[in-house]
């Protein structure tokens, strides 16, 4: 297996698609509401954003995109969504992906990053509940260990309160 990992261009967006559709299809909504976010994301066009796919050849098998969002009038980026097609899955593509994506972000400069997710898979790459920084989400929750933050070094400041996405705002 060589997996490349490299920046999405406005070509990949039809098999971006396809594949978070794929990747979250086993959820409640049956991965519409993660095509929904990623559409969404597109549609205000940020130019910090970071979008990377992972290939094997000429075939695209993960996708991550972090973006802005806001606490307050601050701006923090966040990962939504990071997926893998499901038959590549323990593969280390979505760990690879997330190493790229949190370097770019720190080489962008942001001091921190926050994602939804499982807490099991996340805290491998440093995250941590983001309520132990004041950081929450509304919709889950003052507490939920779902929500979570990576610190990426630089001064994270007094950014404290509540998170939006960039599609929320």
């Amino acid at each position: 297996m060589t997996i490349a990992i490299r920046d999405a261009s406005p070509a990949d967006r039809p098999t971006v698609l396809a594949l978070v559709a794929e990747a979250f299809a086993g959820n409640k909504t049956g991965g519409a509401e993660e095509v929904d976010v990623v559409t969404r994301t597109w549609e205000i066009d940020n130019p910090e954003a970071v979008e990377l796919v992972a290939c094997d050849g000429d075939t695209l098998v993960g996708h991550v995109l972090a973006v802005p969002g806001h606490v307050g009038d601050r701006a923090v980026p966040a990962i939504a969504p990071l997926c893998v097609h499901p038959s590549r899955h323990a593969e280390g593509i979505g760990g690879a992906l997330m190493s790229a994506a949190l370097d770019r972000l720190t080489s962008h400069g942001w001091p921190l990053v926050l994602l939804l997710g499982d807490p099991g898979y996340y805290s491998r790459f440093g995250f941590a509940p983001a309520g132990d920084l004041g950081l929450h989400y509304p919709p889950v929750g003052q507490s939920s260990p779902a929500f979570q933050v990576g610190r990426l070094g630089g001064d994270v400041g007094d950014v404290q309160g509540d998170f939006r996405f960039v599609w929320e705002v």
